[in-house]
C-alpha cells in the first residue's frame, strides 16, 4: 500500500515553507547566539507512551538538523521531569522505574542524532532564582493575573499540609509582608488552617500549576537571551492554539515581557475516535481505550512485540515529516504508526 501522505494539501504554515529549517532563520543564529537549547518535558506518571516518543524524536531530530547546520553552536536537548504532577503513581519505585525508561528513550535518541541532553526535575527547575522572583511576582499580583491565566480559579498554587504532609492547594490569603518575604496561608480539610512565611528564595517549597510553568519557562529565554542563549520551546500540538495565546503569550505580558518565545509544536497522536492519546485516561483504571492496541500506551512494550528496530522505524517516519512541511502540520493516528510497524504503509 502506497503512503497517502505524500499527496497531502498544502495548509497552513506548510503554505510558507517547505522545510522546518526555514523559521529558524529569523534568529540570526550565526550572529546573536552562541548555544542553542531545545526544551522539552513530560510528566513520569507512567513509562513513555507513543506520543511522548513522538515529541522527543521531533525535539532530537531538529536539534541534530540545527547542529548540522550550524556547526559552531552548542546545540543541546533540556527535558523537564514534571514528577510534581504524579496521577495514578503511589510508590516510589513505580517512578524510579518510570525515570529509568524515559533516560533509556533520551539515551537511545541523544545516540542516533549526536545531540547530548541534560535531566532536570521539577524541583531543579523550581530552584532556579529567576523562577522564584517570577513565582514571588506572580503571588503578589495574583488576583490581576488570574483574570487572564486563570479565568475559573482552579488552584495554581500547592503547598504540603505540615501534619498529614498531603498536597494542599487551597490558598485563602496572601500577604506581603516586605519586599522579600510572603505570607501565604492555605487549608487543609483535615487539620485546617496553617501558614508559610516564606522569603523569595523559600518559595521552592511551593509547587505550581501547568499554567505557570509554560509561562515560566518562556521567561525563563528572555534571561538566557542575555547569555547569548536561545531557548526554543518543543511541545505537543495540544499546548499551541488558544492555550499558546491566551495563557502563554498573554501570561508573559502580565510579567512585563514581551518578547515572544521560539516555539515548535509537534503533531499529537490521537486515538480511534480522534483524540490525543492521553496519559490522564488510560492511567485511570475506570478507563479503557478501545479499538487500539494497549501496548502503544507504553514504548518499551512496543519495543519487546516488535524489536528494536521499531524505534527505528517510527523515529525514521518522524524525520520525514520534519523534512516535509505537509507531514509536520497534521496529526497522526496510533492505526497510522501501528500500520507502518507492521510494514503496512510503505
Amino acid at each position: 500500500m502506497s503512503d497517502y501522505s505524500c499527496n497531502l494539501p498544502k495548509v497552513g504554515m506548510s503554505l510558507i515553507i517547505n522545510n522546518l529549517m526555514s523559521i529558524f532563520e529569523q534568529y540570526n543564529m550565526e550572529e546573536n547566539y552562541k548555544s542553542i537549547i531545545l526544551s522539552t518535558s513530560s510528566q513520569p506518571n507512567s513509562k513513555p507512551h507513543l506520543g511522548t516518543y513522538v515529541n522527543l524524536c521531533c525535539s532530537f531530530i531538529l536539534a541534530s538538523k540545527l547542529k548540522q547546520k550550524y556547526e559552531n553552536k552548542n546545540i543541546t536537548i533540556e527535558f523537564d521531569s514534571l514528577e510534581n504532577s504524579l496521577y495514578y503513581v503511589d510508590k516510589d519505585d513505580e517512578l524510579s522505574e518510570n525515570v529509568r525508561m524515559y533516560k533509556y528513550i533520551l539515551s537511545f535518541l541523544s545516540t542516533k542524532y549526536n545531540v547530548l541532553y541534560t535531566f532536570r526535575s521539577f524541583d531543579e527547575f523550581r530552584n532556579i532564582d529567576i523562577i522564584k522572583r517570577n513565582l514571588s511576582y506572580y503571588l503578589i499580583n495574583k488576583d490581576e493575573i488570574d483574570k487572564v491565566i486563570n479565568p475559573e480559579q482552579y488552584s495554581t498554587i500547592r503547598a504540603f499540609c505540615p501534619k498529614c504532609k498531603e498536597k494542599i492547594e487551597n490558598i485563602t490569603d496572601i500577604n506581603n509582608l516586605s519586599k522579600n518575604r510572603l505570607e501565604i496561608t492555605f487549608e487543609c480539610e483535615e487539620h485546617g488552617i496553617f501558614t508559610l512565611q516564606l522569603c523569595d528564595d523559600q518559595l521552592n517549597k511551593l509547587d505550581f500549576s501547568a499554567q505557570l510553568r509554560d509561562i515560566f519557562k518562556g521567561l525563563m529565554s528572555d534571561y538566557l537571551e542575555k547569555k547569548d542563549q536561545l531557548l526554543i520551546m518543543v511541545d505537543g500540538r495540544d499546548w499551541s492554539n488558544e492555550w499558546d495565546h491566551y495563557i502563554h503569550l498573554k501570561g508573559k505580558k502580565l510579567f512585563l515581557h514581551d518578547r515572544v518565545t521560539p516555539r515548535i509544536f509537534t503533531p499529537l497522536i490521537l486515538d480511534s475516535y480522534g483524540g490525543k492519546l492521553s496519559k490522564s485516561l488510560y492511567l485511570n483504571p475506570e478507563f479503557r481505550y478501545k479499538g487500539i492496541e494497549c501496548n502503544f500506551e507504553n514504548i518499551e512494550t512496543i519495543e519487546q512485540i516488535y524489536g528494536k528496530k521499531s524505534l527505528n522505524i517510527i523515529s525514521d517516519e518522524i524525520e520525514s515529516w520534519i523534512n516535509d512541511s505537509t507531514k509536520f502540520y497534521r496529526d497522526y493516528t496510533v492505526n497510522y504508526l501501528h500500520k507502518k510497524l507492521k510494514g503496512e504503509i510503505i
